[in-house]
């Protein structure tokens, strides 16, 4: 959302000054690059500028990457161990910040795998009651590298219809 106040990778905040959707193309996909390095696969439009290491860091165009160029994930120099365009069928969105500089993000799925929760015995609940909690809503988030996630851009993010 314009105005919306974002943490640059930098720690500086920064606000949303432009945002634009381009909807899903059904006579022509997009081109998209799917970056995969040892911590994760993240798929971006072609001409999306990716964070790199330099003295500062800088940026390269997702579609000028290599295997073997290095772009930063999380606080770390990561190199890339697969490089593969792809076409697909889906909304994109141009989201401009003032100040400019990189933002962390991290992918949606399409879907959810569904599990359950562990059942819990009488052994369980007696010996849980001494445990410590587990982190849960913003702790969890932080923990998972997602320090700066609302529940409502979690839902927001959320698809509100599945494709098989």
């Amino acid at each position: 959302q314009i105005g919306s106040r974002v943490q640059l990778s930098n720690e500086v905040e920064s606000s949303v000054v432009s945002l634009k959707l381009f909807p899903r193309r059904q006579a022509e996909p997009y081109k998209l690059i799917e970056l995969v390095t040892c911590q994760g696969s993240y798929k971006v439009s072609a001409g999306h500028r990716v964070a790199v290491p330099g003295p500062t860091v800088g940026a390269k165009r997702a579609d000028s990457l290599q295997v073997g160029d290095f772009v930063i994930v999380g606080s770390r120099q990561r190199k890339l161990v697969k490089v593969i365009e792809v076409k697909e069928r889906t909304d994109l969105y141009m989201v401009c910040f003032e100040p400019d500089g990189p933002v962390e993000m991290f992918p949606v799925s399409k879907w959810g795998m569904q599990t359950w929760g562990e059942p819990q015995g009488e052994e369980d609940r007696a010996a849980s009651q001494h445990i410590e909690a587990p982190p849960v809503g913003f702790e969890l988030l932080q923990l998972v590298g997602m320090p700066s996630c609302s529940a409502f851009e979690l839902e927001s993010a959320m698809p509100s219809e599945y494709e098989d």
